[in-house]
């Protein structure tokens, strides 16, 4: 993971708690409100030659989206961030947020 990839995350949790921040002037939402997780899974020694590391973003928030906790993967850091972005901004944009 490089630099950019990292802020890439990082605007996107931006992006998410400024919406949640909104939406909590409403109701609070839950303690968990906005917990993201960033973890690269690399193969371990009995894996196939054919698997590679695997990023992985979690991310946890009741106040928008249709669920309460939401699982990303990528096998870059970068796609990871992308899949996460496409459902996150849709429904910040569903919220008019």
């Amino acid at each position: 993971m490089d630099q950019h990839e990292l802020q890439e995350f990082l605007d996107l949790r931006n992006r998410l708690h400024a919406a949640l921040n909104k939406a909590s002037e409403d109701y609070p939402g839950k303690s968990y409100e906005g917990e993201m997780s960033l973890c690269i899974y690399f193969p371990g020694i009995y894996a196939s030659k054919n698997e590679t590391a695997e990023a992985v973003i979690e991310a946890h928030f009741y106040l928008i989206g249709p669920h309460r906790h939401y699982t990303w993967k990528g096998r870059t850091v970068r796609e990871a961030v992308k899949n996460a972005s496409k459902d996150i901004d849709e429904w910040i944009k569903e919220c008019n947020m």
